[in-house]
């Protein structure tokens, strides 16, 4: 097994809902990032989320990887930006 296999055996492994935060991060780096504050923006909806579902457990989950996921997801916005 070659290591694009390994790679894409690990990628086949994380849950959609972790794709969808993953990518909210990075949508949240774009807009943050037009005034500035693009990692911050990601950051704090990421965590403000969470926080929202720890209020509303009656209809809502919080889960720290989700909050990990969509920080991620600010930080490969950045790495997108800086021209990695």
């Amino acid at each position: 097994m070659n290591n694009i296999e390994t790679i894409l055996g690990y990628l086949n492994n994380i849950p959609s809902d972790k794709i969808y935060h993953c990518l909210v991060g990075v949508i949240l780096f774009a807009i943050g990032q037009l005034v500035g504050y693009g990692l911050l923006v990601a950051v704090v909806g990421a965590v403000g989320k969470e926080i929202y579902d720890y209020c509303h457990q009656d209809t809502h989950t919080p889960d720290l990887w989700d909050a990990i996921a969509t920080t991620l997801g600010g930080l490969l916005g950045y790495a997108i930006y800086l021209g990695y």
